[in-house]
């Protein structure tokens, strides 16, 4: 999806390429890169990996209309919430559509720094280890090797 949400325009849409996201840190007033679009406030919201600051969006026009809550340290879209009428022209029958998107768990939030920080350190400290270990073996193949060139 790509996020083009500007309801001025003709193509006003999610189209289905990808994943809306948008611009990492945005501050509150800043347009979205894609879009006419401006951050309107930046929100403490909660999901089941924990709390997350997230960048607030939304639009109106008379058949369209939503929100979108992007976290503001990667850009990702956490949740979405657009509704779009369409209207027959012909019996002015309406009928309302529903979009919902909400982010239920992500891998990127379930560890903290610190606990990513401990593991890539305890695993470069064992290949680091691994290293020296057969480094040493090799030395010592080595030295018996000479050894018994020698004898």
């Amino acid at each position: 999806m790509k996020t083009d949400l500007d309801v001025s325009n003709a193509d006003s849409s999610f189209s289905d390429l990808g994943i809306p996201i948008c611009v990492a840190n945005l501050e509150v007033g800043d347009t979205l890169s894609t879009v006419q679009l401006k951050v309107k406030e930046t929100l403490i919201r909660t999901y089941p990996n924990g709390d997350r600051e997230t960048n607030h969006v939304s639009w109106s026009t008379n058949n369209d209309y939503g929100d979108c809550y992007f976290d503001k340290k990667t850009g990702m879209l956490v949740e979405l919430n657009r509704t779009h009428l369409y209207i027959n022209s012909i019996t002015d029958e309406i009928i309302k559509k529903v979009d919902i998107v909400k982010m239920t768990n992500s891998s990127f939030w379930s560890n903290s720094d610190f606990s990513r920080l401990v593991l890539s350190t305890i695993i470069t400290t064992a290949m680091l280890g691994v290293f020296l270990l057969s480094a040493a073996c090799c030395r010592h193949v080595q030295k018996e090797q000479e050894l018994d060139t020698k004898s």
